[in-house]
């Protein structure tokens, strides 16, 4: 051995020696095939798409973080192959979740108020297991954040791990991670596509993807580009992207790999929302569509008359802002205070009933107030990955990435539909519907560098004695550097034609809701306007300024105004052993370390705005007087979180055909990024889960089948209390009457909308993958999920229970100094949602179905047929009919609840697609790929009830039907692929 081989070997030897101390991790060794590459096997930290074999996988990293056989692997998981992947024509990670088993897309479950179908927040956010997760996707199992989408032009592999799974994670998320795998330089051949890819809804997308080898089993490059321009079927919604991802492998030394990469990744989204519009114009039609002709307090003036009447008596209410300056339609600024406008259609005391959309001649496949926002994200990942064999059976793996990124986004706009009563004044647009937004980004920065060491370990012990086993022994220690900053706008009144806002007449200073400025939009239907324009630009600006009048994006909330660094350590140490090739074990263990530091951000005492305590040197402020989120110093104490999650796994192999399967892990969840009432981020959550297999195999590995018992659960899960009945907004609204009033000195309750519940899920997963031959390829996965809620809201159950009695002491007519909502009813509110909360405690989410089945097939024609070339293929996806409601009734208290033994059920889901591909050799180098994908073939565009009411509390009630989302669209995808 040559002398410089034997000092890089020790100098690699000395580099990763203190990744070693204090973890270790573990994986089985697989025996090498006389027909693997033997690149490939030197290392046991990889695994590419060319294990797979059609739609079966062949090994993974997510059972042990070292490439293990997937029989061997007792962690639950399902795992998407390239050419799965690309049989589905699927680009994004909201497309597979329609495929996983357990798993659902956002618009599902539990989803908020506003209905995302894509989490402006997190376009990773699913359920999983019936648990929300948002930030549980990792890329090359590093942990972005959830800023990072997963995209198919660079990636190869998807694998969902359900559960908590400690070898994956200490610090995350109940329900589970996904995780992608990127794709790699490949040094021994040159290959490469151009893809070009359109469908019925006006998307164009194009992909190149070119891997060419300089030195033959040495040095290759391989470049992947995007570009696209995504249509959706309910608009306005957009998704334009365009990214350049470039990696390279260079066997240095024939046991030595670097792979070094970078992407850059830039779109601009604009989803569409999953439910249908809220109906504010109902009550005031049924009560004759009056005309408005005056407004005085809650009073509104009918016709011309001298006598006003209740605007509630017209189905209305009014607007009695202070200011409430409006942009309309035409650019001009408007004040609105002193009008009326429609109020909420109500059942039964809800009071979100979604419009009826054929009444009216609003089409189903429009979104109301535009988009769910907007989503504008840059991102740069640099990536270096060096793997190792140090000495026989020892191997090392060193990682290094860095990731920028910037994000601006708009929140969701309004997403209800309302009509102009008004015939006076400047503005007049009586009879018209329209939809208004009060304009509000979050601009959030990341800067994040991971850093992580792996060595594993052979042992062979059953050289000596059969009965002492195989053993892969791993550690790894990792490094994730954060640095975060967050900076919001509300567009807001600063000053007017008088001159500058007086920011003490307003309670919240210029934070007040009553100095934000709206931009409405009135609609013609008749004219195919049927929502709000585009106002995005408007995002990039500071503001409006127009005849006196100076609007600013100023800062409205500390959550979304801030600076922080999170530096996370974690040891992980992993055995897993073969006995006899009969029995595999896995031993776990991490440990996760979180030290945040964070920035101190203060109220100003005059403005009441949002800004730094302490300025970095040279610091300087816009025009608006506003600093940068990014000018705060550090200089308030660090907060430290951590724990030690496990992980135990077996496989027994019964038979050659049979297996047994047992997991059991937990995980922590750090504090989340989302307040409760006393206005500090929620708590670290635990979880747990137990995982109990039986799996068959048969024709060599060519039919496996998998079914899973579960039982997932968390204590301390983050909820938002809003979308449970909590009476926390309620709650808020009385502290702010007893404080205006005198009564108290401060408010004894914070305005954080978030709190905490227990969540079990358990039930059933099932996978079927079978490629008997070389002509068939079948995929199912069946689940049966129950999710439950237990000790729902525990801070809120106390507060309420410590000061509801002081409350009815008081004189129910109070109210704020600048509200008009008397404090008797705020009071019966929170009663009524309390008393629904409680009924709750339980009870399985809603909305939720209890049974999925997702099913894909394929035949291919043989080289001898006449249709050789021809494949066809199709998958079914059947929901069970969905629990969306419980049947609310009263008390012996005469307060409402939830019966929770008479549920609503909605209409179960019946999804068919088909898909056709034909290749064809053009020359010995070059091939064509035709490929048509029909989705949901027999589909309709009714909207899809999600939640059900009864109308009236007594036997003849009739369930009437709140809120929808829009219907699957039917889409027709047609690419073209040219391989070479």
């Amino acid at each position: 051995m040559s002398h410089p081989r034997v000092a890089f070997r020790l100098a690699v030897a000395f580099i990763t020696a203190p990744w070693i101390a204090g973890s270790i991790s573990a994986q089985t060794p697989e025996p090498a095939s006389a027909s693997e590459d033997p690149v490939i096997e030197l290392s046991p930290f990889t695994v590419t798409s060319d294990d797979d074999r059609g739609y079966a996988p062949g090994s993974t990293l997510m059972g042990s973080r070292t490439k293990t056989s997937l029989r061997d692997v007792a962690n639950p998981l399902d795992i998407f192959t390239k050419d799965l992947i690309q049989d589905l024509a699927i680009t994004d990670i909201q497309g597979l979740t329609e495929f996983a088993s357990g798993v659902s897309p956002n618009s599902g479950g539990t989803f908020n108020g506003d209905g995302q179908e894509r989490e402006i927040w997190s376009y990773n956010q699913m359920v999983i297991r019936g648990f929300k997760v948002s930030r549980a996707a990792t890329r090359n199992f590093v942990d972005f954040n959830g800023v990072v989408f997963f995209d198919s032009y660079n990636s190869d592999r998807v694998e969902f791990s359900k559960g908590p799974n400690s070898i994956l994670f200490g610090a995350g998320e109940a329900g589970g991670t996904v995780n992608s795998a990127t794709k790699v330089a490949n040094v021994q051949r040159n290959a490469g596509n151009v893809q070009l890819r359109v469908d019925n809804e006006g998307s164009v997308r194009g992909t190149l993807d070119y891997n060419h080898v300089f030195l033959k089993d040495r040095f290759a490059v391989r470049l992947s580009a995007l570009k696209q321009n995504m249509g959706f079927d309910r608009g306005p919604s957009y998704d334009r992207a365009e990214a350049l991802h470039l990696t390279t492998s260079y066997k240095i030394l024939p046991e030595t790999t670097l792979t070094l990469a970078h992407e850059y990744f830039d779109s601009h989204r604009a989803s569409p929302k999953g439910v249908i519009p809220q109906d504010n114009y109902t009550p005031y039609h049924l009560a004759g569509s009056q005309r408005v002709t005056g407004v005085s307090g809650s009073n509104v003036f009918i016709n011309g008359s001298t006598t006003p009447v209740s605007a509630a008596s017209v189905g209305l209410r009014t607007q009695n802002n202070t200011l409430g300056i409006m942009v309309l339609d035409n650019g001009t600024l408007r004040n609105i205070a002193g009008t009326a406008t429609g109020s909420n259609r109500t059942v039964n005391g809800e009071s979100t009933v979604d419009i009826r959309a054929e009444e009216i001649g609003y089409p189903h496949n429009r979104v109301i107030g535009g988009a769910n926002g907007f989503n504008f994200t840059r991102y740069k990942i640099t990536e270096a990955n060096l793997s190792h064999k140090v000495i026989e059976n020892l191997y090392a793996d060193l990682s290094w990435t860095y990731m920028a990124s910037n994000t601006r986004q708009g929140h969701s706009v309004s997403n209800s539909l309302m009509v102009d009563p008004n015939d006076f004044g400047e503005n007049k647009n009586f009879g018209k519907y329209y939809v208004e937004y009060r304009p509000f980004w979050i601009q959030r920065d990341f800067n994040i560098l991971n850093l992580r060491g792996t060595l594993s370990y052979d042992l062979n012990l059953a050289r000596k004695n059969r009965w002492l086993g195989n053993h892969r022994i791993a550690g790894m220690l990792e490094r994730n550097n954060r640095l975060e900053v967050w900076d919001n706008g509300r567009l807001t009144l600063i000053s007017t034609p008088a001159g500058p806002v007086n920011p003490n007449n307003y309670g919240d200073k210029l934070r007040n809701g009553g100095l934000a400025v709206f931009v409405r939009d009135y609609l013609d239907f008749d004219n195919g306007d049927y929502s709000l324009s585009d106002i995005s630009s408007m995002m990039w600006t500071e503001g409006i300024t127009q005849n006196g009048y100076v609007a600013r994006f100023v800062p409205r909330d500390s959550y979304a105004y801030l600076k922080k660094r999170t530096i996370q350590n974690t040891k992980m140490g992993v055995l897993q052993s073969r006995w006899m090739d009969r029995l595999v074990t896995t031993f776990g263990w991490r440990d996760d370390r979180r030290k945040t530091l964070e920035a101190p951000i203060i109220a100003d005492p005059v403005t009441g705005l949002y800004r730094p305590e302490t300025l970095v040197q040279g610091a300087v402020a816009n025009s608006a007087g506003i600093y940068r989120a990014a000018d705060a110093v550090f200089t308030a104490p660090a907060k430290e979180v951590g724990g030690i999650s496990r992980n135990y796994g077996a496989v027994g192999h019964i038979t050659k055909w049979l297996s047994l399967s047992y997991s059991y892990a937990t995980n922590f969840s750090p504090a989340a990024e989302s307040k409760g009432i006393d206005d500090q981020f929620l708590p670290p959550s635990m979880g747990k889960g137990r995982d109990y297999g039986v799996r068959f195999h048969f024709l060599d590995d060519r039919i496996m089948l998998n079914i899973i018992r579960f039982k997932t659960s968390e204590e301390g899960t983050a909820i938002n209390g809003g979308s449970y009945n909590s009476p926390q907004a309620d709650l808020y609204a009385v502290e702010g009457i007893l404080v205006d009033r005198g009564i108290v000195q401060a408010r004894r309750i914070g305005s954080g909308a978030f709190t905490t519940a227990d969540t079990t899920s358990k039930g059933y997963e099932v996978n079927l993958i079978a490629n008997p031959n070389e002509h068939w390829n079948f995929r199912v996965a069946a689940s049966e999920t129950i999710a439950r809620l237990t000790n729902l809201a525990p801070d809120v159950s106390a507060f309420y229970e410590q000061y509801r009695a002081s409350y009815s002491s008081l004189d129910p007519t109070l109210t704020s100094n600048s509200g008009i909502t008397p404090l008797g009813t705020y009071l019966a509110n929170i009663d009524n949602n309390y008393a629904l909360m409680r009924a709750r405690e339980n009870a399985q989410n809603f909305p939720s179905s209890r049974y999925s089945v997702r099913f894909t097939g394929k035949y291919s024609f043989g080289r001898n047929h006449r249709l050789k070339g021809f494949s066809v293929g199709a998958n079914y996806r059947w929901n069970s009919a969905p629990v969306i409601g419980y049947y609310r009734t009263t008390n012996e208290k005469g307060s409402p609840f939830f019966d929770v033994s008479r549920p609503a059920e909605g209409d179960a889901e019946n999804i068919f697609d088909l898909f056709f591909i034909y290749n064809m050799k053009v020359s010995q180098r070059y091939s064509l790929r035709f490929q048509l994908n029909v989705n949901n073939v027999f589909g309709d565009d009714e909207p899809v009830p999600v939640r059900q009411i009864n109308d009236r509390d007594a036997g003849d009630f009739k369930w009437v039907t709140t809120r929808y989302r829009p219907a699957t669209p039917q889409s027709v995808v047609f690419s073209t692929t040219l391989g070479f």
